[in-house]
């Protein structure tokens, strides 16, 4: 089974910052909580959260959905992939900077904004949560990879809005 690279490395965890990890793992909270896996918190850890998050985020016990979204993250942060991460964070988000930001939390913003993006990215590591997720089915739980929630405005309604 392949390893986490990034995500287990608490100086990348540090540079993504403890609010957006906590984000990120939110979207997995029932699939953590039938796991019976407790991930620390910033406010439990006493300034080590990031050294407890990072073995744990390298389990092999991880919830499959979180483990492919953990690797899929990783992948699009790839300096293989970079191209193609700027690519769709320009195209799907493009009034967020970014700028001084490390690639897996530029992956990450790409994520919370526009997650069907990361599709693109997705590896065999964890093969039935992948399968899952790239054909965009939700789980029991909830999907992985959402579609955004912004309402599409047809141009009429927004022609008779500004006038």
């Amino acid at each position: 089974m392949k390893n986490l690279e990034s995500f287990t490395q608490p100086e990348i965890l540090h540079q993504i910052g403890s609010r957006r990890l906590a984000k990120l793992f939110d979207g997995f909270r029932d699939d953590l909580k039938t796991a019976s896996i407790l991930l620390p918190t910033a406010e439990s850890e006493n300034g080590s959260y990031f050294d407890s998050l990072a073995p744990m985020l390298g389990s092999p016990t991880l919830p499959d959905r979180l483990r492919a979204a953990l690797f899929t993250l990783e992948a699009a942060a790839s300096p293989e992939n970079q191209d193609r991460l700027d690519s769709a964070i320009q195209r799907r988000i493009p009034c967020v900077s970014l700028a001084g930001c490390c690639p897996l939390d530029c992956a990450l913003e790409l994520w919370f904004h526009a997650p069907e993006e990361l599709s693109q990215f997705q590896t065999g590591s964890c093969s039935g949560a992948t399968e899952q997720q790239s054909n965009h089915s939700p789980s029991p739980s909830g999907p992985t990879i959402q579609e955004s929630s912004n309402p599409i405005i047809p141009p009429h309604e927004a022609d008779a809005d500004a006038s």
